[in-house]
């Protein structure tokens, strides 16, 4: 790569800066959706004139009637530690302000529960509940982290069509107010985050959540990213919040730099097709021919949440086509069903073995899916050979161990930054010499939120 000629890119998380060829497409959001000038105000304006509901005030006035307000109860459902960009705290907190308007109704705080959805993800230490809420919310009000293996704290709310026999924590489920809080962006199992996920998968049992995540589901083509009607996760989990209700729904949407671009408040089903109807225009990234090589960058805590970006990739990319993947990691590999699971994928002589084995498992295994997820990108790249992870997260020896091509094979026990370098830079030569012209080379710079997309023709700009 001719430096002279080469684009320099710096992300924030994992903070690095790289060189890209000057002629590589950088693969951003096509709207340009300003941040909100003013988000607390518009936080404000909101919770009072909702969509499809009365404000939020009404709503915790007018609901159990028969209860004076000092005995009715309240639990607001967040999203848990592998989401800390939700904003919970600070200035542009979506928590305080529901807080604030149940305390002046007359709501006691030691009747408001936060319940954080932590599906089958791992309960968030006392240090990451400090961080993701703030001291004084920590202090004044309970804060439960959902235990979907706890049966003492999970009740029957029936079967769905599908045959799940869904149980939700009672947490929720015996609260006088019902408010689910959260993030919607693309999801690559689901179509979009947020809305009826706060309460299935988030608050649901583990049986519940194996069938969401089994291959029954996720083999289907409609279980990808920005497709809600023909997606049996959607309509699982929708059918699921149909069931237990909630009365109000609080979601935003957020940019690249994590600031908030709209806020969508009310009820739980109007309020969140109105933010996915305006978010998959902005986040689809149209492409008109599919790449050799492409980087895309990924924020995320774990190896485990890293599957969003590099599936969200595929798309674009040209069968055989080499994915380098420059991750955050921070919280290392994942739980340790995870890690069996990944260590179970890499003892089988190939990857499509593995999706044979978990399609024959009278039941799902917690985590597999991710790993099945993965293999959907081993697929499309040919194998771990076509997957480069670059992150200093992760142990050398611990990246060894999994389906891919660790980043530390070029540069040893290194910083990130000679790693991607190197990473790019050789992918690149390798690639000219198989294909005898230079590789298109795409570059995601935000995979958790933009959505390359294969289109026939030139969309006008």
């Amino acid at each position: 790569m001719n430096p002279n000629t080469a684009r320099q890119i710096h992300v924030d998380l994992p903070p690095v800066t790289f060189n890209v060829p000057a002629d590589a497409d950088l693969l951003t959001v096509p709207q340009n959706v300003a941040p909100l000038a003013d988000p607390a105000a518009a936080i404000a304006e909101a919770l009072a004139q909702p969509i499809g509901t009365p404000a939020l005030a009404e709503i915790i006035s007018s609901t159990a009637p028969s209860k004076p307000i000092a005995d009715k109860t309240a639990t607001i459902v967040v999203s848990d530690i592998t989401r800390p960009d939700v904003p919970y705290r600070g200035e542009t907190s979506i928590l305080h302000p529901i807080l604030r308007i149940l305390e002046t109704q007359g709501v006691r705080p030691d009747h408001i529960t936060i319940l954080v959805a932590t599906g089958t993800h791992r309960a968030s230490t006392p240090e990451e509940k400090q961080h993701m809420f703030g001291p004084e919310v920590v202090a004044r009000y309970p804060i439960v982290d959902h235990n979907a293996t706890d049966a003492s704290r999970l009740r029957s709310v029936g079967v769905t069509a599908s045959g799940t026999h869904v149980y939700i924590n009672t947490q929720y489920l015996d609260a006088d107010i019902k408010i689910l809080t959260g993030e919607i962006k693309p999801h690559f199992m689901a179509g979009f985050s947020g809305g009826r996920k706060a309460i299935c998968p988030g608050l649901a049992n583990l049986e519940t959540l194996q069938k969401f995540h089994s291959p029954q589901f996720l083999e289907d083509t409609g279980a990808t990213n920005l497709v809600l009607d023909s997606n049996p996760c959607h309509q699982e989990a929708t059918e699921v919040a149909e069931r237990v209700g909630a009365d109000f729904l609080i979601n935003v949407t957020m940019d690249e730099d994590k600031a908030l671009t709209g806020v969508f408040a009310g009820h739980w089903r109007l309020a969140f097709e109105r933010a996915t109807a305006s978010l998959a225009e902005a986040v689809t990234v149209p492409v008109i021919e599919p790449y050799d090589v492409i980087v895309t960058v990924d924020a995320t805590i774990n190896h485990y949440q890293a599957a969003k970006a590099a599936v969200g990739a595929l798309p674009v990319l040209v069968d055989g086509g080499t994915l380098i993947q420059i991750a955050n990691s921070s919280d290392g590999i994942g739980d340790v069903e995870y890690v069996e699971e990944l260590a179970l994928l890499m003892s089988l002589p190939h990857h499509r073995d593995y999706i044979d084995l978990i399609c024959r498992r009278s039941t799902v295994q917690k985590d597999q899916w991710e790993v099945e997820m993965w293999c959907k990108v081993l697929d499309k790249v040919g194998g771990p050979q076509g997957l480069i992870y670059c992150t200093t997260g992760i142990e050398p020896a611990a990246l060894a161990q999994l389906p891919l091509t660790s980043g530390y094979a070029y540069t040893g026990e290194g910083e990130l930054a000679p790693m991607v370098h190197k990473a790019i830079q050789q992918t690149l030569s390798a690639s000219q010499a198989r294909l005898g012209r230079p590789p298109r080379l795409g570059v995601v710079l935000d995979g958790a939120h933009a959505v390359p997309a294969l289109v026939a023709e030139p969309v006008a700009v």
